[in-house]
């Protein structure tokens, strides 16, 4: 006799317990179409921001192209951010992606320190600053 709660036959496991496949399916996604579009707002809004960096009411305002810089890469990193909680899932999805994407920064923050540590102690042994020591082998400042 076939009994419907073996695990070899799932087919009807949404009749076994009351919901349909859509049910099934809104439990597993929990995605809305009403959230990305927020965040498509939330994104356009963003570059529409970045953008205005290069027109003359910005310029009028803000005197320091530095300032300017770290306004776009805010909203550069913000962007990011946005795209990767939402559309990579990582908000409210399983622990694994999450691991994955920390392991990566970590990585790279590793990578940079090394690097600047290299470049910040070159010269030393000669007794030359770094920026001296780089300039006299023709590389940059």
């Amino acid at each position: 006799m076939h009994d419907p709660h073996s695990p070899s036959d799932l087919s009807d496991h949404g009749a076994i317990h009351g919901h349909g496949p859509a049910d099934a399916h809104e439990d597993h996604a929990g995605h809305g179409i009403a959230k990305y579009l927020y965040v498509f707002g939330a994104l356009t809004l963003l570059t529409t921001a970045s953008f205005m960096t290069y027109t003359d009411l910005w310029r009028s305002h803000v005197r320091s192209e530095a300032a300017g810089w770290a306004f776009m890469m805010a909203v550069s990193c913000t962007k990011a951010l946005l795209v990767m909680l939402f559309f990579m899932h990582l908000r409210g999805g399983p622990a694994l992606p999450r691991l994955v994407f920390a392991s990566g920064f970590l990585w790279l923050a590793i990578l940079i320190g090394i690097s600047l540590s290299d470049y910040f102690s070159r010269g030393w042994l000669a007794g030359e600053p770094a920026d001296t020591a780089a300039a006299a082998q023709g590389g940059f400042p």
